[in-house]
């Protein structure tokens, strides 16, 4: 090959990159989804790392309220020890139960179905906090919130869909 090919080569391949990026960009950025059998979630904010299920069949959701697997039970939140707004010497598992709740269409679960795992004992964190509320097939509005120490609420609000 001469030069000038692999010159136009090399343009052409910066070309294709660049059309690729501009169509995922413009594919993820539009995430408003007008389907209301699809549930939807926002972005994940700072203190949480992670929730689930957001989409599950009920046979595998009414098993997972079984699992004595604190991080695969029922409806998992997984927060960030040193970013849910407690001093470090109340970053235990107690003052983050006393602090945790979650709602599942509207409803506050029970905290005696929460359990909790340390994930890096006597650290602070992250938490793992599960919760087993029954759910039937259908799409749940979910909100994990946390009250931190300045008294400041910190939420977030996902939707579940349990699949027949």
């Amino acid at each position: 090959m001469t030069g000038e090919m692999m010159k136009k080569l090399k343009n052409l391949k910066m070309i294709l990159i660049t059309v690729m990026l501009l169509l995922c960009v413009a594919g993820c950025t539009d995430t408003e989804n007008k389907d209301p059998r699809v549930a939807t979630f926002a972005p994940t904010p700072d203190f949480l790392m992670m929730v689930t299920p957001t989409s599950i069949t009920q046979e595998d959701y009414n098993k997972s309220l079984r699992s004595t697997f604190t991080m695969a039970r029922g409806i998992v939140v997984q927060v960030k020890g040193d970013k849910i707004g407690l001093a470090l010497e109340n970053r235990n598992v107690e003052i983050v139960r006393q602090r945790a709740s979650l709602l599942i269409d509207g409803q506050q679960i029970s905290q005696d179905t929460l359990e909790i795992a340390d994930g890096i004992e006597g650290v602070g964190g992250p938490y793992y906090l599960s919760w087993t509320p029954e759910l039937t097939p259908g799409i749940h509005d979910a909100k994990f919130q946390f009250l931190t120490d300045a008294g400041e609420i910190l939420e977030y609000g996902w939707q579940i869909t349990i699949e027949q």
